[in-house]
């Protein structure tokens, strides 16, 4: 999920949508002046010829768009088969191409096999003396000095529900669903939806269209549908509308030829506060 000005601290992705994501508009926070401190390709040894060039190229106008400088980001490249015998160097010298730095900068990582000595007394650890969530949560803050504190937290879930598989908490931001969902609550969320989805409030992913309130691709709404008889007997859907509670906001509308534009994702089962 993406958050107004504020940008992921990973991004997994390939080479033809990274080329995608830098040619759209919309995707522009992704990259502009993003800090690209490390960036990883798998399977280096895929990336030769027409489509290493390709990609060396693309690898440039990224560091350019992040206004980042070739010294400026850790390159790695990891791969079980670029050795070659007769070329030891064949490694160093294409990284040293494939990413646009000097072979003197470049470092070799090999690898070489041990084989596995267990210990002879093996005993289970202790379980942390306090709370598990606070510990991760702080070790998430101490990689990376970049993390916003409130950016992200571990959610003690308060309900007298039964939690179930499929269950997750999330906070919903925006005004659009109040009074039922004032902005910033936590709620409590079951996917898949099961049965019916008229009348009920949904989180869903929109594929092109975004919400109103905050130009996101996932929202949380009030799902209406209308359906129409088809001749072999089946349903299909004539109008998708996504409501908000609140009067101010206007409704996401959709027929039944953007349809596929929108996912449920799940149901909100309660607003935890």
């Amino acid at each position: 999920m993406r958050t107004p000005g504020r940008q992921q601290r990973i991004l997994l992705t390939n080479v033809k949508e990274l080329e995608l994501l830098l040619t759209r508009q919309r995707d522009v926070e992704l990259f502009a002046g993003a800090g690209l401190d490390f960036l990883v390709f798998d399977e280096a040894h895929t990336f030769s010829g027409a489509q290493g060039a390709e990609t060396a190229c693309l690898i440039r106008r990224l560091r350019s768009f992040c206004g980042r400088a070739a010294q400026d980001t850790v390159c790695i490249a990891t791969s079980a088969t670029i050795v070659d015998r007769e070329n030891p160097e064949a490694a160093r010298d294409f990284a040293s191409r494939f990413f646009g730095v000097p072979k003197t900068e470049v470092a070799i990582v090999g690898e070489t096999y041990e084989s596995e000595v267990l210990a002879e007394g093996r005993v289970v650890p202790l379980a942390p003396a306090k709370n598990p969530n606070t510990i991760l949560q702080a070790c998430v803050q101490a990689v990376d000095d970049k993390v916003d504190p409130g950016a992200a937290v571990w959610v003690e879930i308060d309900t007298m529900r039964k939690l179930r598989k499929g269950m997750f908490a999330a906070q919903v931001v925006g005004k659009s669903m109040e009074p039922a969902i004032p902005d910033g609550s936590y709620c409590l969320f079951a996917a898949p939806v099961t049965g019916t989805r008229q009348g009920k409030t949904v989180l869903v992913q929109l594929r092109d269209p975004v919400d109103f309130e905050g130009g996101e691709r996932y929202t949380v709404k009030r799902y209406e549908s209308e359906k129409v008889a088809a001749v072999d007997g089946t349903w299909r859907h004539l109008r998708i509308t996504l409501k908000p509670n609140n009067p101010n906001f206007k409704p996401i509308e959709l027929t039944c030829e953007a349809e596929g534009e929108v996912q449920v994702i799940a149901e909100l089962v309660e607003v935890l506060g």
